[in-house]
């Protein structure tokens, strides 16, 4: 849902979370645990912006090996 007050922000900042391309920046999300391998590979392929790496329980090893692991 788009609202006015959306609009009158995009006038406000209108390079807001732009690249120097001026296409919006993208993130995502990711797993720490095995098994997400493609799924980095696929967004950093695509040119993705930000990823995140998920600790939803506070496995601080596999988030770790997750960063080791990333490209950059």
């Amino acid at each position: 849902m788009i609202t006015v007050k959306d609009f009158q922000k995009a006038e406000r900042k209108p390079n807001a979370c732009k690249d120097e391309h001026g296409r919006l920046r993208v993130g995502a999300a990711v797993g720490a645990g095995a098994g997400n391998e493609e799924r980095v590979d696929a967004l950093v392929a695509a040119g993705v912006d930000v990823l995140l790496i998920d600790s939803s329980h506070g496995h601080s090893e596999g988030v770790l090996q997750r960063i080791r692991e990333t490209p950059r």
